[in-house]
């Protein structure tokens, strides 16, 4: 009994280290897919955000031999375990376009590889995966790795998908002839800002001190040039990596109506009732006293982008032109660049009750004019160029050449067919005015 006894133990031992070997050999040849973890390095100065991650930690996928690993990256969300959107012919890479392009590279050596992104939203949680993609049609994904944002300034951007789109009065219907005849132009991908400037932000890139009364207001009171000013010292702050600019006329209109999400030609960006979209003079402060609000507040568009009706009035880089759409040839990526569309840019306004009118200061206006291609003579004669405070005289006319100023401000009327349409375009600010209305939204320049 005992030698059976034992003989039964010696033999279920042998099952026992067998089972055991063959466990560790399955072990040696199917562990987990990804073995290492992905780092995440945040530059809270520029927005950009790096992931790294090792080719070599996908080794166990390719044990085999027979498949080959033809592409890599990451993968970026804001939901855990982010997976490369199937419907995204155009930019595989895009977290639904709101992350734009993602820059990949291979760093330190060959087998570990870098992806970044500069268009993230600041002090947003979000997820990062490494991927590759195998020569059998297969991808493999490593861990999702969380990460945070947390810019102090943070430039918060929203990628456009360019393409065609009519701009200009063709459902509308307003009573504002330089609006037609509507176009059918072609705009290439451009980035644009989520909200007007903040005072705060302004403050943060300008040392100015703008913002002790509503630090989230969009900063108002500031002219062209001053627009021009900040957008070029944006670009200084990010060390020449991203570069900044006004939105032409063309990209303003096209990011207010959608771009390619929306479908439907709303008279207001992202409404047809404005009381969603847009603070004005019946609704951004008590009966009479219309004042203006904090950035973000109303519902977005179908872009994600805010406040492009109502609020602030916001520049653009075009000059204005009574017959530019008329005229104009120009369908892809147009630009009115040159002094206003012949004579009949020029504008004039008489102040029958007199008045005063603010300026930049001329020094500097002048100083950004040379620079863009006028000449002194050129900018006296457009412009009143006499101090930062000019007295107008009653039924004094003032004539000047506008610059294009797109959206309405929170004290216009709350009408259908006026100010507020997403294609009025106002002509009534030359480049060195500083109107409390009006204040800067901004784009990007992809490569």
């Amino acid at each position: 009994m005992c030698c059976k006894t034992l003989k039964y133990l010696q033999f279920s031992l042998v099952l026992i280290a067998l089972f055991s070997l063959h466990a560790c050999q399955k072990l040696e040849f199917t562990p987990d897919p990804f073995l290492g973890e992905t780092s995440v390095v945040v530059d809270e100065k520029t927005g950009q955000v790096w992931a790294s991650s090792f080719l070599d930690d996908f080794d166990p996928v390719l044990a085999s031999g027979e498949l080959e690993i033809i592409e890599h990256g990451h993968v970026w969300g804001r939901e855990f375990d982010p997976v490369i959107p199937e419907q995204s012919l155009r930019n595989p890479f895009n977290d639904f376009n709101d992350l734009g392009p993602v820059a990949k590279e291979i760093a330190v050596d060959t087998f570990q590889f870098r992806s970044r992104v500069l268009r993230l939203m600041g002090n947003t949680g979000y997820y990062v995966r490494p991927y590759i993609k195998l020569s059998n049609g297969g991808i493999t994904y490593g861990k999702s790795v969380p990460f945070t944002t947390n810019f102090e300034s943070y430039v918060d951007m929203v990628f456009v998908e360019g393409g065609y789109r009519v701009l200009g009065d063709s459902l509308e219907f307003g009573d504002d002839f330089d609006e037609r005849p509507a176009k059918r132009i072609f705009l290439d991908d451009f980035v644009i800002s989520r909200y007007e400037v903040s005072r705060a932000f302004y403050d943060a890139v300008m040392n100015t001190n703008r913002s002790e009364d509503c630090p989230l207001c969009p900063v108002t009171s500031i002219s062209w040039i001053e627009a021009k000013l900040f957008v070029r010292e944006l670009t200084k702050r990010f060390r020449g990596e991203r570069v900044f600019d006004l939105p032409t006329e063309a990209q303003w209109e096209y990011a207010a109506r959608g771009g390619q999400k929306e479908p439907q030609r709303y008279v207001f960006s992202g409404s047809e009732n404005i009381e969603e979209v847009g603070w004005h003079l019946g609704n951004s402060g008590p009966l009479g006293f219309a004042t203006i609000r904090e950035i973000g507040l109303l519902k977005a568009n179908d872009l994600g982008i805010h406040d492009m009706t109502g609020n602030a009035i916001e520049w653009c880089e075009d000059w204005w032109g009574r017959e530019y759409y008329k005229k104009h040839r120009r369908e892809r990526n147009p630009l009115n660049g040159g002094i206003g569309f012949g004579t009949k840019s020029k504008n004039t306004f008489t102040f029958e009750n007199g008045g005063i009118i603010r300026y930049f200061d001329p020094e500097v206006t002048l100083q950004v004019l040379e620079e863009i291609g006028f000449t002194s003579t050129d900018a006296n004669r457009f412009f009143y160029l006499d101090g930062e405070v000019r007295i107008v005289p009653v039924n004094t006319t003032v004539e000047f050449y506008p610059k294009v100023c797109r959206s309405c401000s929170f004290e216009e009327p709350n009408d259908f067919n006026r100010f507020c349409r997403t294609s009025n375009r106002s002509p009534r600010h030359e480049i060195n005015v500083q109107d409390y209305r009006i204040g800067i939204r901004f784009v990007e320049i992809l490569e």
